[in-house]
């Protein structure tokens, strides 16, 4: 097996977490459930969020996703 320190481990958060509120603590999450001390990225490859809440693809009466700018 590998040492921690050989491995490049990169993660995002998902859209609905890209408000500044929300950032961290999807970033806390995903350490837990990788069981990692630290990654070496993360990204945020979108310049939008989804509507914040606990939804992945939050969507308005018809489905349509809800987006928020900023």
């Amino acid at each position: 097996m590998n040492n921690r320190e050989d491995v490049f481990v990169a993660t995002k958060p998902w859209n609905n977490n890209h408000r500044t509120e929300r950032v961290k603590p999807a970033f806390e999450a995903s350490l837990k459930r990788l069981q990692l001390d630290y990654v070496d990225l993360y990204l945020i490859h979108t310049p939008f969020a989804f509507q914040p809440e606990d939804e992945q693809d939050p969507g308005d009466k018809t489905g349509k996703v809800i987006m928020m700018m900023g």
